[in-house]
């Protein structure tokens, strides 16, 4: 589609809960756990994903392995905080795949914001 219509594109695999790494107490206790079937089908499909080779491809699921606070509230959601870093890093591959589309800014916007 992209060539036919000249577009741009980017597939992004995002951080999810049952393949997260780095789980609190809180996320632990997620009733998303209880469906071992959908565990197993996130292991498997995000240790394939892990593997692909393509262009424009990136995988981020692994971004919330390492950290300490609770970032999940269900299966899929994600708190502010975790939105705020998911945004940095998308704007971060965002100033790599589009360099003359993305301003970067000043250090006085970054300082107001």
């Amino acid at each position: 589609l992209a060539q036919a219509y000249g577009f741009q594109y980017l597939f992004i695999w995002q951080p999810a809960l049952l393949t997260n790494q780095a789980l609190t107490a809180e996320e632990k206790k997620l009733p998303a756990w209880d469906n071992q079937k959908m565990v197993q089908l996130y292991h498997l499909v995000y240790e394939r994903m892990a593997r692909v080779q393509m262009p424009h491809f990136y995988n981020i699921a692994t971004m919330f392995d390492r950290k300490k606070e609770t970032l999940f509230f269900s299966w899929a959601h994600i708190t502010e905080a975790g939105n705020n870093q998911v945004a940095e890093r998308l704007y971060q591959i965002f100033q790599q795949e589009f360099p003359s589309k993305i301003a970067i800014p000043s250090k006085e916007s970054r300082d107001r914001s």
